[in-house]
């Protein structure tokens, strides 16, 4: 058996597969860990930055595809307000909704295996 993941320094194991049939194969992939920046040789921490460049191409693409505030609209009041205003606006009304509302991280934090945590568990539970 050959390691497939030699970068991960011990963090991640996932050997290579016995020789045998095509079904074995497929088996094996099934077991497969999940994607994870120690895969390439990166730290853990690197899919965050991954991820927050990819959400903010999403958020780009969208105000592109929206057409900005002068988009036309169908009489709302939206409709002639700026994508920031309307953006303010929502994050208020999120914010009236859940400003009370407390997460219990210590309960997430001791139901959750250290394997399970990603980089984005462990600030959640930071914050």
């Amino acid at each position: 058996e050959i390691e497939m993941v030699p970068y991960a320094d011990g963090k991640l194991s996932w050997p290579s597969p016995q020789p045998g049939p095509h079904e074995r194969y497929l088996e094996h992939i099934e077991t497969m860990p999940p994607e994870s920046p120690l895969f390439f040789g990166m730290h853990p921490n690197a899919e965050i930055n991954f991820r927050t460049v990819q959400c903010d191409k999403v958020f780009d693409l969208l105000l592109s595809l929206s057409g900005g505030a002068d988009a036309g609209g169908d009489g709302d009041d939206d409709g002639s307000m700026s994508p920031m205003a309307i953006a303010e606006a929502t994050c208020g009304e999120i914010l009236e909704e859940v400003i009370e509302k407390k997460f219990a991280t210590d309960d997430v934090a001791r139901s959750m295996s250290d394997e399970e945590k990603g980089p984005y568990q462990f600030v959640f539970l930071q914050d």
